[in-house]
């Protein structure tokens, strides 16, 4: 998952785990969790989210297949191009090749998304987010309003813009390369056919492919993650989040299946990218004597756009 949607449901686990502290007077543990709250807030956050979270459709186009109609013939003199000309003929024109079969879009996904991610050719990006979480059901019931109200301060739209040179940008948390933050966050895109639900290819640009995907539906606990979500656009890793003084004791969330579809151009690079992420599960969690437990859904949105220089 996005290191910012990451640190987005940690804070909310967090204020919720709090809350519980605050009602068994532990004074200490809530000094400890405000300095985790306020050093964690600093990273952009940006998304865009679907509102639905319990059935969500991405209309994709059908799978069609090119045109193989024989071209008639021509007499040569109107075939051949013009002494001195540059344009490529119908002899000489490159195909674009569409992938077809799951297995072929699987490895049409990772070629363009691997490519992208360790692309050292300069480029402006946009990535716009948006994340919804809402706590359904808490152990102190008193406290479920209060957490979602401090919730809403960390989640919703939001807008990051980067400029790479060589492959990496200057943020307000250093220097980042674009794997560090396309999806999935620092590691290589690995789609298997076996996580495919449905899937369509289409011609786009000149050269280029569209391709729409919605993965099967996954669950993860703690220390098992969702195999193909985990692969092709991220999941919540609870444990990797590195939350000082909290303990986690329960993650089980389901993803009923991410869409995602991109754009690529006949360069073999991402210009689009869209991504619905939905899921919902349980957590629990503890600081020293407070623990609680919740119930929480949401999705999350990402959008980016790529501009090659």
């Amino acid at each position: 998952m996005n290191r910012t949607i990451k640190i987005i449901i940690s804070v909310v686990l967090c204020v919720w785990i709090f809350a519980m502290g605050l009602e068994l007077g532990a004074y200490r543990e809530r000094k400890a969790i405000n300095a985790t709250l306020s050093g964690n807030n600093t990273t952009p956050v940006t998304t865009t989210t679907n509102p639905s979270n319990d059935n969500i459709v991405i209309e994709t186009p059908s799978n069609t297949q090119p045109q193989t109609s024989e071209p008639q013939k021509a007499d040569e003199s109107t075939t051949a191009a013009p002494a001195g000309s540059t344009e490529p003929t119908e002899e000489n024109k490159p195909a674009s090749t569409v992938p077809q079969t799951n297995e072929e879009i699987a490895a049409a996904f990772n070629k363009a998304m691997n490519a992208t991610k360790h692309s050292t050719r300069s480029c402006n990006a946009v990535k716009n987010t948006d994340v919804k979480i809402q706590v359904t059901d808490c152990s102190v019931s008193s406290l479920t309003g209060m957490v979602n109200s401090i919730a809403q301060r960390f989640t919703g739209p939001e807008t990051v813009e980067y400029s790479f040179v060589d492959g990496k940008a200057t943020t307000s948390d250093g220097e980042i390369t674009i794997n560090d933050d396309f999806p999935p966050s620092s590691r290589d895109t690995a789609l298997d056919a076996g996580g495919i639900a449905k899937a369509s290819a289409e011609p786009y640009g000149d050269g280029g492919y569209k391709l729409s995907i919605t993965l099967v539906s996954e669950t993860s606990s703690l220390g098992n993650e969702p195999k193909y979500h985990a692969n092709t656009v991220g999941y919540l890793d609870i444990e990797g989040l590195g939350i000082s003084g909290v303990t986690f004791t329960e993650a089980n969330f389901t993803y009923p299946g991410a869409t995602v579809i991109i754009c690529v151009n006949g360069d073999g690079l991402v210009e689009k990218y869209d991504c619905t992420l939905p899921m919902s599960g349980t957590g629990a969690g503890s600081i020293k004597i407070a623990s609680a437990s919740a119930t929480l859904e949401g999705s999350s949105t990402e959008n980016w756009q790529f501009t090659w220089l």
